[in-house]
C-alpha cells in the first residue's frame, strides 16, 4: 500500500485527498491520475479534468494525461445524489496508466463511497456557485 485515500462530499463539490504511507514520498512519482466511478449498472469510471494544464486552458485534459501534482482533488463536476468512489494512481515519469483495479473490490487507492446530497434530517443547505474562478 502506498497511499491512502479519502473523500468527502457536501451539496456542492467532493473532496478527494491522499496521503503517502507513512509520510514517505516516492521521489519517483511526477504526479497522479484521478477517476470518479459512479455507481450505476454498469458503474462508469472516468478520469477527472486537471484544471491546471498548459495544453486546453478550458481544463479539460484529463488528470492521466495532465497529473495532478498535488495531494487533494477538488470535484466540481461530481454528480448530485449519486454514490461515488474515487481512484488515485501514483505515476512516474513516462508512465500510462494501466487498468484500474475492481471498485467493488477494497483498495486502499479507492476512497470509500460518498455522495452529494443536501444534508439529513429537517436543515438541509443548498449552495449557489455563481461564478467560480480557478
Amino acid at each position: 500500500m502506498v497511499l491512502t485515500v479519502r473523500a468527502e462530499a457536501n451539496s456542492n463539490l467532493a473532496h478527494v485527498i491522499w496521503r503517502p504511507v507513512n509520510g514517505q514520498v516516492n521521489e519517483t512519482w511526477t504526479g497522479f491520475a484521478v477517476h470518479r466511478c459512479t455507481a450505476g449498472a454498469p458503474p462508469t469510471i472516468d478520469p477527472l479534468p486537471n484544471p491546471i494544464c498548459f495544453q486546453d486552458p478550458s481544463g479539460a485534459d484529463p488528470t492521466d494525461r495532465w497529473r495532478i501534482q498535488d495531494f487533494e482533488y477538488w470535484d466540481r463536476e461530481a454528480p448530485l445524489g449519486k454514490s461515488l468512489r474515487y481512484h488515485v494512481t501514483p505515476l512516474t515519469r513516462g508512465q500510462p496508466v494501466a487498468a484500474l483495479p475492481d471498485p467493488a473490490v477494497q483498495s486502499p487507492l479507492w476512497s470509500q463511497p460518498v455522495a452529494l446530497t443536501p444534508g439529513s434530517g429537517k436543515i438541509k443547505a443548498y449552495f449557489n456557485r455563481g461564478i467560480v474562478a480557478q
